[in-house]
């Protein structure tokens, strides 16, 4: 059979029979494969690399979705399921994400979730804070306090702020380091840091001055809890505003001279004291420990022609620890170099009872000499110038109620003096002294 003529390029192939040969070169058959009306048309080959966007076996904008697509991505889904992927609604690996697998390891670290609470070993936050119920600050096991709230600063200040419903501020407290503790509260007179307790409350004014915030009302110190000493650059003021007084009479000098011979002016020593140590039980928290056998010596006797291995032991209480496998990223446990699991040891903690000093025992020795009263002599003294029986309860009362020079506490059971008001006393004398000294010179002066 003849062999077939070069193809020219427009004509058809002929229908190739069995067993026939085509006498075609390969570049030939590539060539009238080609349509011509493919873009780059004449047959010619159609270049592989197009800039982005330009239009090539598909369009422009069908070529910029399929530049999208990440190399060895697996997703082939709907719009509504790659939508719930993207958004975590559907389930999927915690390895597609990236970093989650790092995120949740450092999270399980420090933050444990039982039921609905979460429990953080260290929060950390930049921004602000809001909580709808109270925030509660556990017990901090190394130290006698229950928590503590931080915030520190450039300039060395420990503290925090508090607002009120509305937003505005209402206080604070800060912590310098030179030692000062600031309360700050405009909720008070004049920006004024207030003390305050059930029972009532002390302000630290913005002068500086220390006032309650009631007026007449509180006490500093107790009969049981008192202060030592006071020391003032003019002493004290006792308000004297007639204004504020009623049934005012003068002194019956014959009172203030049985008054000045009954109370015995005195010379004495406080008696030493010797302070027991204020002890008290608080709960804290501290590692567990475990029993665990120590060996401690090992020697070798003789007996019987044997030679016995002596092993002295102690038993030590050991700090517990819980083991936890570590994972990776990727949710897999993590194996050490020799195939074993790479754990975490996690301290065990547990709540005791502790018995704190909070105040040691001292000894306070007293060796001035002091120059005042007695008040028992003084409430006896009191009795027998006003006519009653000091051995009766009730007329002891009654001579108390007439004379507040004399303080009696039921409570400690302890007696007390208000000695400013001797002065009185000796001032009425001193004037009927006066009035018959007067009275004597008259008499002795010729008409």
């Amino acid at each position: 059979m003849p062999a077939a003529a070069a193809l020219a390029g427009d004509e058809l192939l002929p229908v190739v029979q069995a067993g026939q040969t085509v006498g075609a070169s390969v570049a030939q058959i590539r060539t009238g494969l080609l349509s011509s009306s493919h873009d780059g048309g004449g047959g010619t080959v159609h270049a592989m690399a197009l800039a982005d966007g330009a239009a090539g076996f598909m369009s422009g904008s069908d070529k910029a979705k399929l530049d999208g697509v990440q190399v060895s991505a697996t997703a082939n889904s709907s719009d509504t399921q790659l939508r719930d992927r993207a958004t975590h609604t559907g389930t999927q690996p915690h390895t597609s994400v990236s970093g989650l697998g790092t995120m949740a390891t450092q999270m399980a670290s420090s933050v444990a979730i039982s039921g609905g609470t979460a429990t953080f070993s260290t929060l950390t936050t930049t921004g602000t804070m809001t909580t709808g119920g109270q925030l509660t600050v556990a017990a901090n096991a190394p130290y006698d306090y229950a928590g503590y709230l931080q915030n520190t600063s450039a300039l060395g200040i420990s503290g925090f702020g508090m607002r009120n419903a509305a937003g505005g501020v209402a206080g604070g407290m800060a912590y310098y380091e030179a030692g000062d503790l600031l309360l700050l509260s405009i909720a008070t007179a004049s920006g004024a840091a207030r003390l305050q307790s059930s029972g009532g409350a002390f302000d630290v004014m913005a002068s500086g001055a220390l006032a309650p915030a009631a007026d007449n009302q509180h006490s500093i110190g107790t009969s049981l809890r008192r202060v030592s000493q006071v020391f003032a650059g003019t002493g004290t003021i006792n308000t004297s505003d007639e204004r504020e007084k009623e049934d005012i009479r003068l002194i019956d000098a014959p009172l203030a001279e049985a008054l000045l011979r009954a109370f015995d002016p005195v010379t004495f020593q406080w008696r030493d004291v010797d302070h027991a140590a204020v002890v008290e039980t608080r709960r804290a928290k501290r590692q567990k420990t475990t029993p665990r056998e120590v060996e401690i010596a090992e020697t070798v006797r003789a007996e019987d022609g044997r030679f016995i291995r002596v092993r002295r032991t102690v038993v030590e209480r050991c700090p517990a620890f819980e083991a936890h496998p570590v994972h990776g990223e990727d949710g897999a446990a993590l194996l050490g170099d020799d195939g074993e699991p790479v754990l975490h040891f996690e301290p065990v903690m547990e709540e005791v009872e502790e018995q704190i000093v909070a105040r040691p025992a001292y000894h306070k020795a007293n060796v001035r000499t002091h120059w005042g009263f007695v008040a028992q002599q003084v409430e006896r003294g009191l009795c027998g110038a006003l006519g009653l029986d000091p051995d009766d309860p009730a007329q002891r009362d009654q001579a108390r109620l007439r004379f507040a020079g004399l303080v009696y506490d039921q409570d400690s059971d302890r007696f007390g003096l208000r000695e400013g008001q001797f002065i009185s006393i000796l001032w009425a004398s001193m004037r009927d002294l006066l009035d018959r000294v007067e009275a004597l010179e008259a008499a002795r002066l010729p008409a």
